[in-house]
């Protein structure tokens, strides 16, 4: 399999999949502004963080080793840069989603966990706005 993935545009695609996984809405022009300002940032965790502030978002909890209980989680390592982590297979190997720019389409990879790697979860749920509740009307 020849898998083309661009390490620097990786980051909106891999939270609007996350958005998808966790059935979530989100404003897909908002996120592209939000993208574009944090991937002046060098750092995986500054770039979540620039995220979580433009979307208002709850800020992501950062683990050091995944944990299928609680997937699915943003993953960043050097080699792949962001993808989806979605499972663990029979084999005990982590199964991640990574955007393939050749295809223009999801694929799912089996993945080592590297030492390198960060693993954030984050809830793409849009902020409540109690003025804009039907039940406060």
């Amino acid at each position: 399999m020849n898998l083309t993935i661009q390490k620097k545009s990786s980051l909106a695609p891999s939270l609007m999949r996350l958005a998808q996984l966790q059935r979530k809405a989100v404003d897909r022009l908002s996120l592209q502004e939000a993208v574009n300002a944090a991937e002046k940032h060098v750092q995986a965790k500054a770039q979540l963080s620039t995220v979580e502030s433009h979307l208002q978002l709850k800020p992501a909890r950062w683990k050091k080793h995944p944990d299928a209980a609680i997937l699915p989680m943003l993953m960043h390592s050097k080699e792949t840069g962001w993808c989806v982590l979605t499972s663990l297979n029979g084999r005990g190997e982590w199964v991640a989603e990574v955007w393939d720019v050749t295809q223009n389409q999801w694929t799912e990879i089996t993945t080592d966990i590297k030492r390198d790697a960060e693993f954030a979860i984050l809830s793409m749920a849009p902020p409540f706005h109690a003025s804009k509740s039907p039940v406060a009307r």
